[in-house]
């Protein structure tokens, strides 16, 4: 598993202007690429056009074609204008409680896994990631049933992680089931067809032969998970928004990210809280390094991170960019206001030390969830607040 680390190490680290989210127009031959899973030869023009008449009816006609394959009968009663809301309307109808949880459990230590469905469709595993937005669940995930009650796409981009892959995706308005009555109203959920090497975005072929980078679902079971749960209200993307603030009631007001505990929690905060900080992810802390000076660093408080990053700026003869901390590094952080979050001791095992970066940019991974619960609030709307639970 060392190769995935170091290949995911800054998975969510591109800066904002890198992974603006672009629309993509598509024609019908596109469509018909779409259908079998192969990728263009022709990158299609980067420029906003009409969705209905250029991409919406190929797409559906392919989304189809692939479910007839699947099962002949199924196609003939594919719906592409069903009224998704109908699906969330027993849950939507009932008084919403203050706070409601589900099971989450870790893979491979620094994965924080968690099932929810799709349209109605099977359950299944997706990464609880604060250092990204939106829901992002490849197609043949939502299994017939959940493919049968897929409504019309209403947009269409490209995302990607870490500067590692790149992928083409459709935006439906579905319901996302957490299970135990947890529904949410018709909500954007980001549907990928297709997957490559980031670098060929920027006309580099390294990467090229990496095959995990050409294929999100292989993308993401290095993680052990079908999909992407991006939570964090002020991340740059792939998503416009947090499935979570389409829960009713008391639910959407945030979430608490309990790994230690072994559940995700809807609802106000349950817990009392240690400190805070503005923003979630993207937010302002304070680092030390082996009792040396504290350092301000601007942070991405990512429980996707894996094991993190932190700038070569604030080391004195630390390793050289692209290599992890070495094992017996004291790492510090701190609130702006001088109050310590937490503090560990790097090893080889599950405190892996993070990786050496030539930014200016620090990524926590997952280090500070395995100190505390954290809370992830979506006020105030847009920013949202992270706050370390006791």
């Amino acid at each position: 598993m060392a190769p995935h680390r170091s290949t995911k190490q800054n998975r969510h680290s591109r800066n904002a202007k890198a992974r603006r989210r672009r629309v993509v127009g598509l024609s019908c031959t596109a469509g018909a690429f779409l259908a079998f899973g192969l990728i263009p030869l022709v990158t299609a023009p980067r420029a906003h056009a009409d969705m209905e008449d250029v991409i919406v009816q190929p797409v559906i006609d392919a989304i189809a074609q692939a479910v007839n394959v699947m099962d002949p009968g199924l196609a003939s009663s594919f719906d592409p204008g069903l009224d998704a809301g109908s699906l969330a309307a027993p849950a939507l109808a009932a008084a919403a409680a203050a706070n409601a949880s589900i099971p989450l459990q870790m893979f491979n230590t620094t994965s924080p896994l968690v099932d929810l469905s799709v349209s109605g469709g099977p359950n299944i595993p997706v990464l609880v990631d604060t250092g990204s937005l939106g829901l992002v669940v490849p197609w043949y995930d939502l299994g017939l049933q959940g493919l049968e009650n897929l409504g019309s796409p209403i947009g269409s981009n490209i995302g990607g992680y870490g500067g590692n892959i790149d992928f083409f995706y459709l935006e439906f308005p579905e319901t996302v089931n957490f299970g135990g009555g947890i529904v949410t109203s018709p909500t954007t959920v980001d549907i990928p067809l297709f997957a490559w090497p980031a670098s060929l975005s920027n006309g580099s072929l390294s990467g090229l032969f990496n095959l995990d980078n050409w294929s999100f679902q292989a993308y993401e079971a290095q993680n052990g998970a079908d999909g992407v749960l991006g939570i964090g209200p002020n991340a740059a993307g792939p998503g416009d928004s947090s499935v979570i603030t389409a829960l009713p009631g008391d639910l959407n007001e945030g979430v608490l990210v309990n790994e230690t505990g072994g559940y995700l929690e809807f609802g106000p905060n349950p817990l009392p809280a240690l400190g805070s900080v503005g923003g979630a992810p993207i937010t302002n802390l304070d680092v030390s390094v082996n009792g040396g000076g504290i350092v301000p660093v601007s942070a991405t408080i990512d429980s996707g991170g894996l094991y993190g990053t932190i700038p070569s700026s604030i080391l004195i003869g630390g390793p050289p960019v692209g290599q992890p901390e070495p094992s017996g590094t004291v790492i510090t952080v701190y609130e702006s206001n001088g109050q310590e979050i937490y503090s560990y001791t790097t090893n080889a095992t599950d405190l892996q030390g993070p990786t050496i970066t030539s930014d200016n940019q620090m990524n926590t991974g997952y280090i500070p969830f395995k100190a505390y619960p954290v809370y992830i609030s979506y006020s105030p709307s847009g920013v949202g607040t992270t706050v370390f639970d006791y």
